[in-house]
């Protein structure tokens, strides 16, 4: 077995989240309201290629690389904060990578250098900005570097996502 298959097995093995109707994660959000999520595949286990096991490996080592340099310097923050939205009768789950007093920091390890936002990410980051009302930065890392953008929260956009999740949770519920 290959390094690359080994990390496939452990990151497929790890990464199904346990999906419960009302449940949602901020994270996959824009697959909900983008309609790529139907609610009749919601219990379907996600496939993630050999490809994709590496970039979330490569994530989470930079996740962790970071909480380890954050702890050393005794840099004030909480690692893997969690909270949850209610809105009507479901919640959506926020589990952001760092938060600061002033800000909230969520990494991604992108296989292509990004000069924006990525448009997979905004549902996510106005998730977090709507659970703990402070600034959102995603930080894309890359192999030669990072680089990191303020999420420019909007309300309208809030809505959107809110009624598309509603619509979602309605007919996940009527299967």
């Amino acid at each position: 077995m290959t390094i690359k298959q080994i990390i496939h097995k452990h990151i497929t093995s790890q990464e199904q989240k346990n999906r419960e109707v009302g449940r949602y994660y901020a994270s996959e959000l824009e697959d909900i309201v983008s309609g790529k999520l139907k609610p009749k595949d919601f219990f379907k286990p996600k496939k993630i290629d050999e490809e994709g096991a590496w970039n979330i490996f490569f994530g989470v080592v930079l996740e962790e690389g970071l909480r380890n340099v954050f702890e050393q310097q005794e840099v004030k923050c909480e690692f893997q904060a969690k909270k949850e939205i209610k809105i009507d009768d479901f919640v959506i789950v926020c589990k952001a990578d760092f938060k600061f007093s002033d800000r909230i920091i969520e990494m991604k390890a992108p296989l292509r250098e990004k000069n924006e936002i990525s448009s997979y990410h905004i549902a996510q980051a106005e998730a977090y900005f709507r659970a703990w009302g402070l600034p959102v930065y995603l930080m894309y890392f890359m192999r030669n570097g990072y680089r990191q953008f303020l999420y420019k929260t909007n309300q309208s956009y809030w809505d959107f996502i809110v009624k598309e999740v509603k619509k979602f949770d309605k007919k996940l519920k009527e299967l």
